[in-house]
């Protein structure tokens, strides 16, 4: 979707800790990272909520993300602006990952990106 962006700045491994997300999504500033088992299928976000829930429960901060994230969340197979819309509306997301059918990431929307999408196709 974008040329400009790395979709690999999301990208956090599930035998990465909680402390190694939070750097992640500072470097991204999408308040969020996107997991990846290690054949490299993506396997859930995590996010700046869940970096406050662990603390709430005390996790220690280099639990593997594997072992703290839900195995639902809200992905696309392909680039549609309408139900990228409807997701981000309904969901209050800040980041949409698009898989293909092996759930191998392809691209990253992010809220940001699509607003200014939104706001050059008003120009």
């Amino acid at each position: 979707m974008s040329a400009s962006k790395d979709i690999r700045d999301y990208v956090i491994s599930g035998n990465d800790s909680i402390k190694d997300a939070v750097q992640v999504i500072q470097q991204n500033s999408s308040r969020c990272a996107i997991v990846e088992n290690k054949e490299g299928k993506v396997i859930g976000i995590f996010s700046e909520g869940d970096v406050l829930r662990s603390l709430l429960n005390e996790t220690n901060l280099y639990t593997p993300l594997r072992s703290v994230i839900t195995p639902q969340f809200l992905y696309m197979h392909a680039y549609d602006a309408d139900e990228a819309f409807g997701i981000f509306k309904k969901y209050g997301v800040s980041l949409i990952p698009i898989v293909d059918a092996d759930f191998k990431l392809t691209d990253v929307i992010t809220l940001l990106d699509f607003l200014t999408l939104l706001s050059i196709d008003k120009e």
